[in-house]
């Protein structure tokens, strides 16, 4: 088993989460962020400081001013530890304080990354959490898979997970996580890899709180930094196709619950990028840095430690819409009544990312101008996909044409030499849609 351990971050946050308090903590509210509430007392739809009522009860949910006990710490920026004042008195790292809330055992969320599951247990109804906060429920399905996949877990299954993002605090370098613009598979700077390193538990602008800043790019956030006002408008680089999803990212200070978001962490509702060069794809890039490296024909050079060295390389294109494909067979374009991408019938989806005038939520379809990008074929978590034959060309049965066909290679399918994340077991991201 191979891990895709990748470095997103340098600061290691303190994580909100709600502690045993019998509701689900939901991205962008709750405790990850909408801290206070907006009163629009002239009815302008437009928020004054005067409007804003910071007497948040969440920092308490998570932290203790004068009294926390646990030994997790954050970075400052002159590289000094300070302790992130949490009062979970057994964790010692961020994984463990998170997954006080988001695992089998974990009382706070519903998110059960631990199992890669929308935990279905009793201490999770979706109703003890609208009556206790006035929050929509969203529209997961309870004990289904997430979107994201699990850690340790796919969907609670008891699966083998063949790969999977690192999130113990180990150190990692991103594949590809060179210095940005030169190419380089190697060179990047080792990073310690948590929950903190991908999300941000104050919340961001970008869909479920991933970070507005990753290895020290700008992927989000908000109109002149943290110079812009108590209500500075969001510019985000990840958005989501959900029922009740702010078209502009999220703001400060709203309670998107009550204004309608309807969060589906079960079936992929993503959007594709407000600009070029957006979206999740430019968000991954940030780390995943020779993705970007490019000339203008879409080529780029560099050495992928394939034994072929800095030679012209070609990717899959992603951030496009499928009408640019021009094959001599339709890509398929399935449309189930979740508005899944499930022809083959195996319930395994390739999502793709909607445009804004797309229908919302299960209304959603699936289109020719849909776009592709990275978790169209990966998960963001971890996977169980199993890779054999040419998939896998570590086997000696099927040696690998990077070996020149003639002996078995132990370095195995590049770049990871595992299951890449893949939604699927060996080729099949790529069947689903080709149709060969």
């Amino acid at each position: 088993m191979k891990k895709l351990g990748i470095g997103l971050a340098t600061t290691v946050l303190a994580i909100g989460m709600t502690l045993a308090t019998g509701g689900t903590a939901l991205a962008n509210y709750g405790p990850h962020g909408g801290y206070g509430s907006w009163l629009d007392s002239n009815n302008d739809g437009v928020m004054q400081t005067s409007e804003v009522n910071p007497d948040t009860d969440a920092c308490a949910g998570c932290h203790r001013a004068h009294t926390a006990v646990s030994s997790v710490t954050w970075t400052d920026n002159s590289g000094g530890f300070k302790n992130a004042l949490l009062i979970g008195g057994t964790s010692t790292t961020v994984k463990e304080f998170c997954y006080t809330c988001h695992s089998d055992a974990g009382a706070g969320a519903a998110t059960n990354v631990q199992a890669g599951m929308y935990d279905n247990s009793t201490t999770h109804v979706g109703s003890k959490f609208a009556a206790k906060t006035g929050y929509a429920t969203g529209q997961s399905t309870y004990g289904a898979t997430l979107n994201g996949g699990g850690f340790e877990d796919m969907g609670g299954s008891g699966a083998t997970m063949t790969s999977w993002h690192e999130v113990s605090g180990a150190a990692g370098i991103a594949w590809g996580g060179g210095t940005t613009g030169t190419g380089s598979s190697s060179g990047g700077t080792s990073i310690n890899m948590d929950c903190a390193s991908c999300h941000d538990p104050h919340g961001s602008s970008n869909y479920r709180i991933l970070k507005d800043k990753v290895n020290n790019v700008d992927v989000g956030g908000y109109a002149g930094g943290i110079d812009g006002g108590v209500d500075p408008a969001a510019t985000p680089f990840v958005v989501s196709n959900e029922v009740g999803y702010p078209a502009g990212g999220f703001q400060l200070h709203r309670n998107y619950g009550a204004l309608g978001y309807q969060p589906d962490y079960t079936s992929a509702r993503y959007a594709a990028s407000l600009l070029p060069a957006k979206g999740i794809s430019g968000w991954c890039s940030a780390c995943h840095t020779q993705y970007n490296t490019v000339a203008s024909s879409g080529q780029g050079t560099y050495n992928a430690s394939d034994d072929f060295g800095a030679v012209t390389r070609h990717r899959h294109p992603v951030n496009v819409s499928l009408t640019t494909f021009a094959g001599p067979r339709s890509l398929i374009v399935a449309t189930t009544a979740l508005g899944l991408n499930v022809a083959f019938g195996d319930g395994i989806d390739i999502p793709l990312e909607h445009t804004s005038t797309d229908a919302k939520g299960p209304a959603q379809v699936n289109t020719a101008d849909d776009y592709i990008g990275c978790l169209t074929c990966h998960r963001a978590h971890g996977t169980d996909a199993k890779m054999s034959g040419y998939a896998n060309s570590a086997s000696s049965a099927h040696p690998s044409p990077d070996s020149g066909g003639t002996t078995a290679t132990s370095k195995g399918v590049q770049p990871t030499m595992d299951s890449a994340l893949l939604r699927a077991d060996n080729r099949g991201v790529c069947e689903r849609c080709h149709n060969k």
